[in-house]
C-alpha cells in the first residue's frame, strides 16, 4: 500500500507540472490576445485621427489663404493652427502607442517580426447562460484543475501516512555464510512503526483539510470574478451601442467640415463641435476594446 500510495503521488506531481505549463502557456495566449485587441484599437483610432488630421490640415490651408486676402481675423486663424497642432499630436501620440503594442507582440512571438492591420475590434462572444457556460469553464479552467489536483494529493498523502503505520511484513529466501558452514532457507520477518510516523497521519490531514479550504474558496472567487466580468461585459455593450447610436445622430468630421466651407457654421462651432464628435468616437472604441478584452478574459481557459 505505501509503494502504490507513492506511485499515485508521483504520477499526480507530474500532472500537475504539466497543468502549470499550461497555466504558463494560457497567460501568454491572452496577453498576446489583449495584444492584438489593442492593435486592432489602434489602426481603427490612426484611421478616424488620420482623417481629422487631413480635414484640420485643409481648414488651416483656407484659412491661412484667407488671412493672407484680409478676409479673415489673426484669431480665427491661430483656432485653425491650434485645432491642426491638437490633431497632429493625437495621431502621433496614438502611433507611438501602437508601436509600444507591436514590440510588445514581437517580443511574445520570439522576435519574428508581426503586424496586426485588421482595424475591426473584435467581439461579440458573451454566453446566454452564465452557470451552464461556468460549469464548463470551471471544469476546463487550468488554474482550478490544478487546485484540484494539489487538494487529490494531499489526500492521498494522507492515505499514504496511514499506510506507513501499518506492520512492515518481510518475506523471502535467506543464505547466510559462515566459517565452515552455509545457512539457507526461507525467511520471514514483520516490523512494527511505534514511533517513526508519529504525527505524521495528524499534520497530513491538517494539510488535506487546509487544501480543501483553499479549493473551495479558489473555486468562490474564479466563479465572482467571471461573474464581475460578465456584468461588466453587459454595461460596456450597451454604452458602445448607445454611442454608435449618438454618432450617428450628429454631424461627422467630414460634414462639419463642408459646413465650414460653405459657411453654414463658424470656425470656432466647427472646432467645438469636431472634438465632441472625436471624443465620442474614442469613448465608442474605447468601450468595444474594453468589452473586446473582458471576453478574452472570459474565455482564457479555451486558449
Amino acid at each position: 500500500t505505501v509503494y502504490y500510495w507513492r506511485k499515485k503521488i508521483a504520477d499526480g506531481q507530474s500532472s500537475l507540472a504539466e497543468m502549470q505549463y499550461a497555466q504558463s502557456r494560457k497567460a501568454v495566449l491572452l496577453e498576446a490576445k489583449t495584444l492584438c485587441i489593442d492593435l486592432a484599437y489602434y489602426n481603427a483610432l490612426t484611421k478616424e485621427l488620420q482623417r481629422r488630421l487631413d480635414d484640420a490640415q485643409t481648414i488651416m490651408d483656407t484659412w491661412q489663404k484667407r488671412y493672407d486676402l484680409g478676409e479673415a481675423s489673426i484669431l480665427d486663424l491661430n483656432k485653425a493652427k491650434l485645432n491642426l497642432l491638437t490633431a497632429r499630436k493625437e495621431l502621433e501620440m496614438t502611433t507611438v502607442d501602437r508601436e509600444a503594442s507591436r514590440s510588445e507582440l514581437v517580443r511574445l512571438n520570439g522576435g519574428v517580426e508581426i503586424d496586426v492591420t485588421d482595424d475591426v475590434i473584435p467581439g461579440g462572444f458573451l454566453p446566454a447562460d452564465f452557470e451552464s457556460w461556468f460549469e464548463s469553464a470551471s471544469e476546463q479552467s487550468p488554474e482550478l484543475m490544478a487546485i484540484r489536483l494539489e487538494q487529490s494529493l494531499a489526500e492521498s498523502s494522507v492515505k499514504l501516512a496511514t499506510s506507513e503505520w501499518m506492520p512492515k511484513v518481510n518475506f523471502g529466501y535467506v543464505s547466510e555464510r559462515e566459517a565452515g558452514a552455509i545457512q539457507q532457507g526461507i525467511g520471514a520477518g514483520i516490523s512494527i512503526p511505534l514511533w517513526e510516523n508519529r504525527g505524521r497521519v495528524k499534520a497530513a490531514k491538517a494539510r488535506a483539510a487546509a487544501s480543501a479550504a483553499r479549493t473551495e474558496d479558489a473555486v468562490s472567487q474564479y466563479y465572482n470574478s467571471l461573474k464581475n466580468k460578465y456584468s461588466r461585459v453587459l454595461g460596456l455593450q450597451k454604452a458602445s451601442a448607445e454611442y454608435r447610436d449618438m454618432l450617428r445622430g450628429i454631424d461627422s468630421s467630414a460634414s462639419l467640415a463642408k459646413a465650414l466651407q460653405a459657411g453654414e457654421i463658424s470656425l470656432a462651432d466647427y472646432v467645438l463641435e469636431n472634438t465632441v464628435w472625436y471624443e465620442a468616437l474614442v469613448e465608442t472604441l474605447q468601450a468595444e476594446r474594453d468589452c473586446a478584452v473582458l471576453e478574452a478574459e472570459m474565455n482564457a481557459w479555451q486558449l
